[in-house]
Formats: structure tokens, sequence, C-alpha cells
């Protein structure tokens, strides 16, 4: 889906970005001391499983190999989900001290 030579792949990847920031933020509100290092932790975990997935339906469902193309827009797109979960986690972080703070 990510090498077709259409733009429709930015729909899923936008939903799976908020989701990764979304997730960051609620982990920012209820940890806020060690929000980072939990938003990181999930994020990289949810990295290995998204990647995993991918690269079974590839390889054993659909029988295609992998291009480096894909392989870099892969790890940019993990790199880029691990910083908006930790950008969130500092967002909900701030939050949680402004609320604790009324």
């Amino acid at each position: 889906m990510i090498d077709d030579h259409d733009h429709l792949w930015l729909v899923p990847a936008s939903l799976v970005a908020i989701a990764f920031f979304a997730g960051g933020v609620m982990a920012g509100a209820r940890r806020p001391r060690r929000a980072t290092t939990c938003a990181a932790a999930v994020a990289g975990l949810a990295n290995g499983v998204l990647v995993a997935g991918a690269l079974w339906r590839r390889v054993w469902i659909v029988h295609e190999s992998v291009p480096a193309a894909v392989v870099r827009l892969w790890c940019s797109g993990a790199l880029a989900t691990v910083i908006l979960s930790v950008l969130g986690s500092v967002l909900g972080a701030a939050w949680n001290h402004r609320d604790r703070g009324r």
C-alpha cells in the first residue's frame, strides 16, 4: 500500500499518527513524572507490532519483496511516531501539572 502509485496510504498513516500522539497525551496525563519514558516504550512496542504485521503480510500473505524505499518509509514512520508519542506525553504532563495547580 505504501509503495502504490496513489497517496491513499496517507489516510491510515495520519490516523495512526493521531493515535500515537493521543496515546502520548494519555500517558503524560496518567504518569507525569515518567511520561516520556512510558510513551517512548509503548510507542516502540507498538511500532514493532505494526512493522512485524506489515512484514508478515508482505512476505507470507502476498509473497512480495520489501523494497528499500519501503524500509526507509517504515523506519522514518517509526521514528516519527515515537517523536509524536513523546511530544504528546509532554503535553499531557503539562496539562496534568496545570490542573493540579488549580
